[in-house]
């Protein structure tokens, strides 16, 4: 319940705020200016995503009542373990120590993300975070490394850099990089930080400060950030530019966030096992409480659900309604052999027999979440009816906990599949080769 509370209370509403801001400072820049749009299209798309799956989990939680639900199992399960001494004896405080856990990260939350979007929301920055962490890891040896600056994964972590600097838009990180140090001002904590301090204290307003930081410095071009990844970390410190050596002069902090991290991960991570032990008696039956790198089954049915009031979605989407939608524009463009095929009613054997038209998704209600996408759905009769690939908005629930009123996912249905591929393409010797007619 502490870390349902955690997210609930916490950490989501400040991702969906601070990820919404973002997204808006882009969307306003690159307004009028198609080549700026484009530049933000990858990173908003990003942001995007994480702020609705964040949305979608924060309504869920809520909805459900997700949070008092687990209260109330908690607090049959201290029970149990006060009702014997040797129970007790072990596990008396184990709620109340994961309590402390989020207690103390719900204390620093606001600050501590704060501080990390400030070098993450401002590209500059991270650009410039890169290079010196990467100086700091890369005189380790090897396997004492963080995962990017191992020699196996640095090339792919330098060429997303290089993408990544590709999109740069300089009046953008501007107001970004004000917009975190205004926030960043309103924290107490942060005028601890004495480079923080230092800035947010000398004259001239925030918008002026971050002008002069990037415009100064040479952290949008590639063939400077090329040259600093070959200089050691000593010598990133005497290069005159005013934004790395902010970011060098902050770095402490971040190392010091990270440690944090590692340690509350490491605290916890013994606190949840010694949860799952007294958990298994409780439950006095066998239960997998981690099913990573194991192959998964969830069962359910195609099933309707209704997201708000006076509001039904159907199980069954058709081709109509991919038609009906169909704009010309992102993102509802439909290739325009799919429009041909449609419109002279080329549809084979792959109509619904009571829709009259050919089904294109379907919502079930099995238990899925992240990295399901690309699973096969198969019917009773171990035939495959679809390809799993999302869930809906409120199903993001499903990260904490099912629900039979919400939870949904969503699957293309193979005979969209097989109509793509054998009547819009006429790539039909790959139907007769898995025997479809």
């Amino acid at each position: 319940a502490a870390f349902l509370r955690y997210e609930q209370n916490v950490r989501l509403p400040i991702i969906v705020e601070l990820y919404n801001w973002q997204i808006g400072v882009m969307d306003e820049a690159g307004a009028d200016d198609r080549l700026v749009e484009i530049k933000h299209a990858s990173r908003m798309r990003s942001l995007a995503n994480t702020e609705k799956r964040s949305r979608g989990q924060l309504l869920g939680l809520r909805r459900a009542k997700i949070v008092p639900t687990r209260e109330q199992q908690e607090a049959k399960l201290q029970q149990f373990i006060n009702s014997d001494p040797t129970r007790s004896a072990k596990y008396a405080s184990l709620l109340q120590d994961i309590e402390k856990v989020y207690t103390e990260m719900s204390a620093a939350a606001m600050f501590e993300i704060n501080l990390v979007q400030l070098r993450q929301a401002c590209r500059a920055a991270a650009f410039g975070y890169f290079v010196y962490d990467a100086a700091v890891e890369r005189a380790k040896p090897n396997l004492d490394r963080e995962a990017p600056y191992m020699d196996r994964n640095f090339p792919q972590s330098v060429q997303e850099l290089q993408v990544s600097m590709s999109d740069w838009h300089l009046p953008t990180d501007q107001l970004l990089l004000a917009g975190m140090l205004d926030r960043l001002s309103e924290l107490p904590a942060a005028s601890e930080l004495e480079p923080l301090r230092s800035l947010l204290a000398a004259p001239g307003t925030l918008s002026a400060k971050s002008g002069l930081l990037l415009t100064g410095t040479r952290l949008g071009d590639v063939s400077f950030v090329q040259d600093c990844l070959k200089k050691t970390a000593a010598e990133l410190q005497q290069i005159d530019d005013p934004l790395l050596q902010l970011i060098i002069q902050l770095y402490p902090a971040w190392q010091t966030l990270r440690d944090t991290e590692k340690a509350r991960d490491g605290r916890l991570s013994q606190l949840y096992g010694s949860l799952m032990e007294i958990k298994q008696q409780f439950l006095a039956t066998d239960f997998i409480p981690d099913a990573n790198s194991t192959l998964r089954f969830t069962s359910g049915r195609i099933r309707s659900y209704s997201p708000a009031d006076a509001v039904i979605r159907t199980p069954i989407a058709t081709l109509r309604g991919v038609i009906e939608k169909t704009t010309g524009v992102e993102p509802f463009i439909t290739p325009e052999r799919v429009l041909r095929k449609y419109e002279a009613g080329e549809f084979g054997s792959f109509i619904h027999p009571r829709l009259g038209q050919v089904p294109v998704a379907l919502l079930y209600d099995t238990d899925t979440t992240g990295g399901n996408s690309g699973s096969p759905v198969m019917n009773a009769k171990g035939q495959l009816v679809g390809v799993n690939f999302d869930r809906c908005f409120e199903a993001t629930i499903n990260d904490f906990a099912w629900n039979k009123d919400y939870s949904r996912s969503i699957g293309v249905d193979i005979r969209y599949v097989l109509w793509i591929t054998g009547i819009v393409y006429e790539a039909d010797h790959l139907l007769r080769e898995m025997g479809v007619k």
